[in-house]
């Protein structure tokens, strides 16, 4: 990997941390939603909740992806950056953004998880993120030919494998914590 490109991953890096913030901040808000009626026993509370932290963070994601999208080379261009490096940045927004909606999803999942007593699937899918499958991931892409171009791909590519794991787990989660809640009244 060169220099260039190790740069514009780290200004990438801290841009990204502005979405996930956002998304973050949802799925901060949404865990004591979920779990003070996942305490009270109210399951239709805690399917609201769910439903609506889910889309209210794909909502978040989403508007950072549409901005990345249209407006990468102008944001990376608020850094003192050289044209090379610049080109990367903007090419690393828009190919690692595309994966935010798959991101906005599996933070949600994770704050579900967490607001339903249930840490080690948090964890599990926190570890398929970023560690699991992107490492792997980005390894792979880094013996192909311009890998420069090829790498940013691990992590769209990580957060869509972290959502599989996520549904899987989710439907565990439904059937032996929500399902057997109370019926709603």
């Amino acid at each position: 990997m060169s220099v260039n490109a190790v740069t514009a991953y780290g200004v990438y890096y801290k841009i990204q941390q502005f979405a996930f913030f956002a998304g973050f901040g949802m799925n901060n808000a949404m865990i004591p939603l979920i779990s003070f009626n996942y305490g009270k026993g109210d399951r239709k509370r805690v399917e609201e909740g769910i439903r609506w932290g889910m889309v209210y963070t794909l909502i978040v994601l989403g508007i950072c992806l549409v901005v990345l999208e249209l407006f990468a080379p102008q944001i990376a261009n608020i850094f003192a950056l050289s044209q090379e490096t610049l080109r990367m940045c903007a090419l690393a927004m828009r190919i690692i953004g595309a994966g935010y909606l798959f991101a906005g999803a599996n933070i949600a999942f994770q704050g579900v998880f967490q607001a339903l007593g249930q840490g080690m699937p948090s964890l599990i899918l926190c570890l398929v993120r970023q560690l699991i499958a992107a490492l792997p991931l980005a390894w792979l892409f880094t013996c192909l030919p311009n890998p420069e171009l090829w790498i940013w791909l691990a992590f769209p590519l990580a957060e869509a494998i972290g959502l599989v794991v996520a549904l899987f787990q989710d439907r565990h989660v439904r059937k032996t914590v929500i399902q057997v809640m109370s019926q709603p009244d």
